[in-house]
């Protein structure tokens, strides 16, 4: 089996990065041109919802006074990122993936903040009565699920290791 090139990987982080970034990005256009602010839609009953928000705040609402820090912090956690991603560009093609899909969302994410003010959320996943999860987007979901593929992966990795 031949190995994919550090050129390659470059090639797929830039590539799931954009994709990622215009998906959040056109998904977060056509839901709030179809709904106005606190619309709710029920897509299906009890488990999954439109509900159209504007999130001030960071990681699902959390932390409101953060949002202006974020906003002039985010583009170093960008570059963070970016650094990350071209030192991870020698680990295996899932690696580069998820720091991609990190990296698109974060610019979705933060194209919001320089055009919109907030944060587009509208994805509204409940559980029956309980519906105490925060509202969020594509963007979102790309962060959180790939930052939780990377720990996966680091602990996957970990166990292969012998002990000393």
């Amino acid at each position: 089996e031949q190995k994919s090139t550090p050129g390659k990987r470059v090639l797929l982080f830039v590539v799931v990065a954009a994709l990622a970034l215009i998906s959040d990005l056109l998904t977060k256009a056509w839901v709030f041109s179809r709904w106005q602010l606190g619309d709710q839609e029920v897509l299906i009953e009890g488990w999954l919802y439109i509900t159209l928000i504007l999130n001030p705040g960071v990681a699902f609402g959390g932390f409101p006074g953060g949002a202006t820090v974020l906003l002039y912090g985010l583009p170093v956690l960008l570059l963070l990122i970016l650094a990350y991603a071209w030192k991870m560009r020698h680990e295996g093609a899932a690696v580069v993936f998820l720091m991609g899909c990190i990296f698109g969302g974060a610019l979705g994410n933060y194209y919001d903040r320089l055009t919109v003010g907030q944060v587009r959320d509208f994805v509204d996943v409940r559980f029956g009565d309980w519906y105490d999860y925060p509202v969020f987007n594509l963007a979102d979901a790309y962060i959180s699920c790939s930052v939780a593929g990377l720990l996966l992966l680091q602990l996957l990795h970990s166990r292969k290791r012998p002990v000393d």
